[in-house]
């Protein structure tokens, strides 16, 4: 037992700087995620604040808009089907 405790001892001291500059690296891999899902939520309640405050009053005048030409088109159908005798005699 003593043995392999000595050899995997040294096996990890040997491996000792690779260790190290693997969890250097993994430290700073972890920062930079840390960052990223920072931004992520940052553009989340970008977005959001965007969809609030601008698509939906766009969309609020999109719709007024499509219902006016709708009434439109239906008082353009009725003057058209008004005048429909006139037009055949």
């Amino acid at each position: 037992i003593l043995a392999n405790t000595n050899r995997l001892t040294k096996a990890l001291a040997d491996r000792g700087p690779d260790i190290a500059a693997t969890l250097a690296e993994t430290k700073v891999t972890l920062q930079k995620a840390g960052v990223a899902a920072e931004q992520i939520g940052k553009l989340a309640d970008t977005t959001n604040g965007l969809l609030k405050d601008d698509v939906h009053p766009v969309m609020g005048n999109l719709n007024k808009a499509i219902a006016s030409a709708q009434h439109s088109m239906e008082t353009l159908d009725a003057a058209v089907s008004d005048a429909r005798p006139g037009l055949q005699a």
